[in-house]
């Protein structure tokens, strides 16, 4: 962590020595028959200045001569353009280029009287303003620019009937009616036959029009006015093909990703790179404030160059740079709420203790409440969940001149859980810098910090919150002299959820560091050396103490604490060299050849000790246990030695082709396959530039794509191909010392390599009406080969399971994008939606394809991965004769579940189990929607997802009325009588018919939409903020998670499959808190 300081110090140390002078900056331009676009280009890398200008009328192309020395801006272009109708308006750092047009209007003083001053401001579809605009009104020559911050101002003739036009070089040109308006805010949109998007790929750059892989982008914009600590919840319901699904409700969680579905039986998480460096788990190294864009590579075509990490897919993060010109200082913030956005119908004290004794009468005993309603009527979730309070702030300042650009940002989060007990802050520091040290060498250095303190509590099947649900309402919270409550007599052996809370608190603490320092040297035009070294460190520590308690029926006489520390370091150094040329004007060809080396080392050592003397927060440390230590540890490395290319060739902007391919040589394979090789090949056809189609009014864009390739994943283990020893304790002789042992762990695998996913990628992208309307349609088909699996060992071997590569899998599924923006009147609005398919299919597993068991699921050949498998009910016995007649189930009574015989074999047993239904989504999908009208902005996203099952093993409890917990107000619909309809069985202390093994009666819908966010923003007029000196400045209120459609009883349909084998269960999972916000952002 020092190397991270000091590197830090050394990168921020200049960044405020920076002073723009603009207008008395100087330069010397030396030029002899040259294009007036290089003579421009040369003026901006000698000046802070930017030129905007439209082809169409400044033609670049013409050549000039020109020779000063040491003369300003202004004395250069006067004399450039002398002789010209070429005219500039110069705006602080921004210089504008036009003809015909008189950027300041003079209305002529006969008119003055009948004319009336138009101000507003202009910006693009990510609300950020835009510079350089030219306002025109139509039929005149009169016109003026926008400045730096899109805002203008013009003096136009008191007429209905004027129109104002606006246009900028990639923009589609607008036509405003001014009427009697005296304000006028626009939005423009990209014209993308002049303007082409690019996106960062894997070691670079493409522009949209060029990309033949599959790759979708989630802008800055869409990051902002959500309480997303992560760069995983602000994906959810953005892209297709991409599911993201909370794990629980606690703050500062990591949610699962998934792209395009579940690829092997074990690690599925996806490759993040973070400004071109990957980086080891996952991404929570970046604070989203500082994020500029985020790609999702998801085929073999755009993610190959990632080669034996890529098969999960890959999330490429870029952070916000510095920009040329004077600094600016930014600050964005919002404060808020959350809490539980549901509670469940639990029983009254009343209802309880009615279902209690009625559950002991059926089980031939007698009654324990008779009537009574205990010693208190407790809501035990209105005392364990609570309104959160969260707010988060981010302030930095950005700029720069033309050799130096640099961007510092701090931020600072705080989530109080909405259960208690838990809390979540984090601590961000952010440093950008890039230095121009000549015309050929650019280096810089990006640095990241990040520290978090997390405080949680017991979750699982045995959690806080399951405890509160489960606990009787008659249980009073407190006593009388303040003490706990606590249960008593027939109210069960629960812990009061209160105390529970405070005891299984536990502390986790983690800093991380990232120092990324680059360097980029072109050669000659075209040619580009790019150097890259990065340390990723990052450290760990655990705190857990559970003390002595004693609390009725509830106790723990042994007190004890444990702890845990880890060290991680990851260091990268990569190289590429990348040649771009236009030949003939047709013929676009660029190459990347690199190289890259990664090694990872990791150290963790545990502790526990038992037998404390006192619950003191001032003992709890080890010397204060009497009972014997517990330690254990571990270390552990590996390296990545890796050589890449790519081509891509463009012919005519119609027809596309790009091949790459890595190889990888890992320590973690054995000497028989330590290197692998992933290639993948894509072709384009822009069938919109053909003749036969170029010219038509309505088609913008129209492109077929197809793709094939291999991507692979590497295991988990750093030495599952190697042998291990395993050490034991072991008693010989008569005198029972123990001694120690080892005997073998694993055997050896020189077969052992990597997990390789073959993938099929078909797309059609089209773009009709200027782009207003978009549609994308992909089909991608992932076979996986050599999955990794533990083979099982006979026990008389004397030796531990290993890894082998056996297992085959299958995803495939079909991909729909469609967005549309217009604008009426000034009236701006969008429409975007996306929905994805998936079908999972297990191919082949080992020992003759037999069936794997997790939990609650099954996996088995033919099937989805780890599908829910258990017995089928058939309704309930409503009388004696039935249970006679069905013979099956003898030890049942009326009101019994019946379960069905499956196999037909006259026996129940556990080959009647059967598949009950997958926790993967079949149909995910989202629709976002968004308006602004003036300074008044609206947008909300609704997200959802279809055909899959949950697992709720919490409902075991909530509606047995065999046991003394509390039970779900579904349980008042039990079958009492012969002839009542309800999937409900009776209540009974007795359990011989074992109503409550793992069956579909457990089994529901887990399809939901949601409402995921919803946020209202104004925008402050210009003419106020130029009284107090901002630039921007914008307001909002937001809503997350605002109200959910399902039929699932549980808390939240939203349940994590992290676990490949064992996905979908919900023991009473922490809920996913509804969040409102209130917030604002501005820049000076």
């Amino acid at each position: 962590m020092k190397l991270f300081i000091m590197f830090f110090l050394l990168g921020t140390s200049s960044l405020f020595a920076i002073e723009v002078n603009s207008q008395t900056m100087k330069v010397s331009i030396h030029h002899n028959n040259s294009k007036i676009s290089e003579i421009l280009n040369d003026i901006e890398n000698q000046s802070d200045y930017l030129f905007f200008y439209n082809h169409k009328e400044i033609k670049s192309d013409t050549k000039a001569s020109i020779n000063v020395e040491d003369k300003t801006v202004s004395y250069v272009l006067d004399k450039l353009f002398k002789d010209t109708d070429v005219k500039y308006s110069m705006l602080n750092n921004h210089i504008v280029l036009s003809t015909n047009i008189s950027i300041n209007t003079v209305i002529k003083n006969g008119e003055k009287q009948q004319s009336k001053e138009i101000t507003g401001t202009v910006k693009d579809e990510n609300s950020e303003p835009l510079a350089g605009v030219t306002v025109l009104v139509k039929g005149t020559t009169s016109g003026t620019v926008t400045d730096e911050n899109g805002k203008f101002m013009i003096r136009v003739q008191n007429n209905q009937s004027i129109t104002l036009i606006f246009s900028l070089l990639g923009f589609i040109v607008q036509e405003v009616k001014v009427g009697d308006k005296t304000e006028v805010h626009v939005m423009m949109q990209e014209d993308q036959k002049l303007l082409d998007e690019v996106i960062v790929v894997g070691y670079g750059t493409q522009k949209r029009s060029d990309l033949i892989g599959s790759v979708a982008s989630v802008s800055q914009k869409d990051l902002g006015g959500r309480a997303t600590l992560t760069v995983q919840d602000a994906l959810q319901g953005k892209v297709p093909g991409v599911m993201v699904s909370q794990n629980n409700g606690q703050p500062g969680s990591t949610p699962t990703v998934r792209i395009r579905g579940i690829g092997t039986l074990n690690n599925n998480d996806p490759l993040y790179i973070v400004d071109g460096v990957p980086i080891s788990n996952g991404a929570d190294i970046i604070n989203n404030k500082d994020i500029e864009s985020i790609e999702i590579l998801k085929d073999a075509a755009s993610a190959s160059i990632y080669g034996s990490r890529a098969g999960n897919g890959v999330i490429i993060i870029t952070t916000k740079k510095g920009m040329s010109g004077k600094p600016t200082v930014f600050y964005d913030g919002n404060i808020g709420y959350h809490e539980a956005s549901k509670q469940l119908d639990l029983l009254n004290a009343k209802d309880f203790a009615m279902i209690s004794d009625e559950a002991l009468v059926n089980g031939g005993k007698d009654p324990y409440w008779k009537g009574s309603t205990g010693r208190a009527d407790t809501d035990w979730q209105s005392k364990i969940f609570r309104k959160g309070l969260i707010h988060s702030h981010s302030v930095g300042v950005r700029g720069g001149k033309q050799d130096i650009r640099y961007y510092l940002a701090a931020g600072y989060d705080d989530q109080q859980g909405t259960l208690r007990e838990t809390n979540y802050n984090r601590y961000s520091i952010k440093s950008n810098l890039d230095v121009n040290v000549s015309k050929r060498l650019i280096v810089g250095m990006n640095l990241s910090y990040l520290y978090s303190t997390s405080l949680d509590i017991e979750q699982g099947a045995n959690s806080v919150l399951m405890n509160a649900v489960r606990m009787p309402a008659t249980v009073p919270a407190y006593n009388e002299d303040g003490t706990l409550g606590y249960p008593v007599g027939n109210e069960g052996d629960g812990q009061n959820p209160i105390g529970y809370a405070k005891r299984s608190k536990s502390r986790s603490n983690s800093a991380r560091g990232l120092v990324n320092i680059y360097a980029k040297y072109e050669f000659f035009k075209g040619l580009l050396l790019h150097s890259n070294f990065s340390a990723d460190i990052w450290n760990g520590d655990y705190s857990r103490f559970s003390p002595t308690f004693n609390e009725g029926n509830a106790k723990n006489q042994i007190a004890s604490l444990s702890e845990s520390y880890s060290k991680n370091k990851n260091i990268t150094f990569e190289n590429t060299l990348s040649y771009n040329k236009t030949l003939d004007k047709a013929h676009q060809i660029s190459a990347l050849i690199g190289q890259s080396i990664i090694t990872f080392d990791e150290k963790s050592t545990s502790a526990s000790k038992k037998g404390f003397i006192s619950n003191d927060e001032n003992m709890r440390y080890f010397n204060a246990g009497t009972e014997q230590d517990q330690v254990s540890g571990s270390r552990g490395d590996w390296a990545l030695l890796s050589y890449f290319g790519r081509v891509n060739y463009n012919f005519d902007n119609r027809y596309l082709f790009q091949f790459n391919v890595r190889t990888d040589g890992s320590s973690r394979f054995g000497p028989n396959n330590k290197w692998g090789v992933f290639p993948s090949v894509a072709l384009g056809w822009r069938l919109s530039e053909e003749k036969f189609l170029k010219n038509t009014n309505w088609l913008s864009n129209l492109k077929l794509r197809a793709s094939y390739g291999a991507l692979g994943t590497m295991p988990s283990s750093y030495y599952g191909f190697t042998s291990s020893l395993n050490q034991s304790k072991y008693i010989l002789g008569t005198s029972q010392n123990v001694v120690i042992g080892y005997h073998p762990g694993s055997t050896n695998n020189d077969d052992f390599k990597w997990e390789t996913t073959y993938q099929t990628n078909a797309g059609v992208d089209v773009g009709l009406w200027d782009n207003k309307l978009s549609f994308t349609i992909e089909y991608f088909n992932k076979y996986t080969k050599d999955i990794l699996q533990t083979l099982p060992i006979p026990g008389i071997a004397g030796t531990g399971s290993s890894l082998t590569n056996i297992g085959e899998m299958r995803n495939r599924g079909v991909e729909v994008t469609v967005n549309y923006t217009n604008q009426i009147n000034g009236f701006n609005y969008y429409i975007s939606g996306n929905i994805a398919t998936l079908n999972n299919k297990i191919m082949k597993l080992f020992d003759n394809d037999a069936p794997i068991s997790s939990g609650n699921c099954r996996t088995e050949v033919g099937r989805s991965i780890g599908e829910f498998y258990g017995y089928v009910t058939d309704g309930l016995f409503q009388n004696q004769a039935e249970i006679d007649a069905y013979k099956l189930q003898p030890l049942a009574k009326p009101g019994d579940v019946r379960f069905k015989d499956t196999d037909g074999n006259g026996k129940l047993d556990a080959e009647d189990m059967d598949f009950l239904g997958s926790p993967i989504p079949s149909v995910t999908y989202s629709l976002n929607l968004g308006c602004d009208y003036k300074n008044i902005d609206l947008s909300l996203s609704l997200l959802g997802v279809g055909g899959n099952k949950i697992y709720y093993s919490g409902r075991s409890y909530l509606i047995n009325g065999g046991n003394t917990f509390n039970k779900s107000t579904e349980i008042l619909n039990r079958w009492q009588k012969e002839g009542d309809k309800t999937s409900i069985p009776r209540v009974s202390v007795t359990n011989a018919n074992d109503n409550f093994r793992r069956s579909d009666l457990f089994i529901e819908d887990g399809s939901y939409l949601r409402l995921g966010n919803i946020q209202l923003g104004y925008s402050v007029s210009s003419q106020w903020l130029n009284k107090i000196g901002f630039q921007t400045m914008r307001m909002y209120i937001s809503a997350n998670n605002l109200v959910t459609f399902t039929k699932y009883k549980g808390y939240d349909p939203e349940i994590s499959i992290s676990n490949a084998l064992n996905g979908g269960n919900d023991q009473i999972t922490y809920p996913v808190p509804r969040t409102v916000l209130f917030g604002l952002s501005f820049t000076l």
